[in-house]
């Protein structure tokens, strides 16, 4: 918690609790330096939607929620390590020795995707296109 006080008579005391590991409990308050009343306060329930995920996700993002949060990471990480090691020797393995450059595709696999893709299209995504 930080607190700070007002730069002049006519000022505000500045209250703070910044703690990125609890999201939900960060504040943020503002006070009459004369008075005492509170004039400003922030928090998780006035945060919007996109506020409460970022702060959330980037404790979550950054390891700081325990030990089972780096574990996660640590996981999702290995996976992703994992695909790019593999995807490169299925790459290697499949073009063979003796040729440079990418494996050769079969001969129906980019008219068939383009095909799926169109009829995804034409189905799906013209139906969600305001008249």
């Amino acid at each position: 918690m930080q607190l700070t006080p007002p730069q002049d008579a006519h000022g505000v005391w500045r209250a703070t609790g910044a703690d990125r590991a609890q999201p939900t409990q960060r504040f943020d308050l503002a006070f009459d330096a004369c008075s005492g009343r509170l004039l400003y306060r922030s928090g998780w329930e006035q945060q919007t939607a996109f506020g409460k995920a970022t702060a959330v996700g980037i404790p979550f993002h950054r390891g700081e929620c325990g030990l089972w949060n780096q574990a996660v990471l640590l996981v999702f990480g290995a996976g992703l390590l994992f695909s790019l090691v593999s995807g490169w020797v299925m790459c290697f393995k499949r073009r063979g020795t003796g040729r440079a450059g990418p494996a050769p595709l079969l001969p129906p696999l980019l008219p068939l995707s383009a095909g799926v893709l169109l009829a995804f299209e034409w189905l799906v995504l013209r139906r969600a296109r305001p008249a």
